[in-house]
């Protein structure tokens, strides 16, 4: 059964607009895939919301099989999802990743480019949220890591490992959020002329180290770039951090082998923690805290 995985922003959160790149790369924890149930189901992760939309869109509705689409709601299609709403994970990008996949002509999207297909994406997810940057769904739909510059997107070769020198964990806030009021927030902070030379003098160099040697070796100089973004966003960042992670990220800093990070937005669900050993004692039990890969 062919799955949707969720996306998690691995690297770029917030400095990519100030011109950082950002890395966003496929995670399979969770994910959608197409069901059916004997009867047409009321959950329909809004498909039913996309398929209206679509039909209003004439790019759109001349691609997607939308009569296809409806019969098959009709006759008790779903969307199963396992990747929870509000976590900056990219739920509805995944819903829209599903619906190009399924309801468009094989022959048709192949003549697409991967901007082209990029476009599609960034127009079905406006759905959801009024605007988009298609990233979430591009992710998902290819089940591949993209990077972005700017208004460019690459494909990256980045994927989790299971045996690395870098470990890395999804930590669950358990606190939904909210993304908008968030990022206002950081616009309006980086009108500041101090907040923004910090974040560009400091955070912006270390995320793109971080991206730029994560496929190389030398992974104790890389260490030390993320160990500085760790401290930085503690430092420039404390509003979208949520209070039930806190402690932890100060534990982190300390301890040295360990640091914690934005994942997305912030303000709530999942942030990132890395580690150089496998085994760390202060999280071993904490039902928070879930493997997903190595570097």
């Amino acid at each position: 059964m062919k799955t949707y995985p969720s996306k998690l922003l691995l690297f770029g959160e917030y400095t990519v607009l100030s011109g950082s790149s950002a890395l966003a790369v496929p995670l399979a924890r969770y994910a959608a895939s197409w069901r059916w149930s004997e009867r047409p189901v009321d959950k329909e992760n809004g498909l039913r919301k996309l398929l209206h939309f679509i039909k209003h869109q004439s790019q759109l509705n001349q691609i997607i099989l939308t009569g296809d689409f409806e019969n098959d709601l009709e006759r008790g299609l779903y969307l199963h999802s396992t990747i929870p709403s509000g976590y900056g994970l990219g739920s509805s990008g995944a819903v829209c990743a599903a619906v190009l996949d399924r309801y468009t002509d094989g022959l048709s999207i192949k003549n697409y480019s991967l901007g082209g297909i990029h476009l599609l994406l960034k127009q079905m997810e406006e759905c959801f949220h009024g605007s988009s940057s298609g990233i979430d769904p591009l992710v998902s739909f290819f089940q591949s890591s993209f990077l972005l510059k700017k208004e460019r997107v690459d494909h990256h070769k980045f994927q989790f490992k299971s045996e690395g020198t870098i470990h890395v964990y999804i930590v669950d806030s358990k606190h939904n959020r909210v993304a908008a009021p968030i990022i206002s927030h950081y616009k309006t902070q980086i009108q500041n002329g101090e907040f923004r030379k910090q974040v560009e003098g400091e955070l912006v160099p270390a995320v793109e180290f971080c991206i730029q040697h994560i496929l190389k070796a030398e992974k104790d100089v890389w260490w030390k770039n993320l160990q500085l973004l760790s401290e930085q966003q503690l430092l420039l960042m404390k509003p979208m951090i949520h209070e039930s992670v806190l402690d932890l990220w100060h534990t982190c800093l300390l301890h040295g082998d360990t640091a914690m990070k934005l994942c997305g937005a912030g303000g709530g669900g999942f942030y990132l923690l890395f580690t150089k050993k496998r085994q760390i004692d202060f999280i071993k039990g904490d039902k928070r805290i879930h493997y997903i890969g190595s570097i």
